[in-house]
């Protein structure tokens, strides 16, 4: 069957768009939570407490938002 006509050739599904979306709130929650984790880790073994884990979670977000925005272009291409 033809998609052609009915106006309806590339519209993506409502709920791929959802659990993608979605993903980013996840996505960011792993990020930070890794990070600061990893600090926390590194605090503990080198006795730098608190300063990795500050610096781990300033990474983590960084990580995380540049996921976030990797994925909103995916969903929306910058137009030429």
């Amino acid at each position: 069957m033809s998609s052609e006509g009915n106006g309806r050739e590339h519209e993506p599904s409502p709920w791929i768009a959802a659990a993608t979306l979605s993903s980013c709130g996840f996505e960011l929650a792993v990020a930070v939570g890794g990070g600061a984790w990893l600090g926390s880790w590194i605090d503990r073994h080198f006795n730098t407490k608190p300063w990795a884990t500050v610096a781990g979670f300033l990474l983590g977000l960084a990580v995380g938002i540049g996921s976030i925005l990797a994925t909103l272009r995916r969903i929306n291409p910058p137009s030429p």
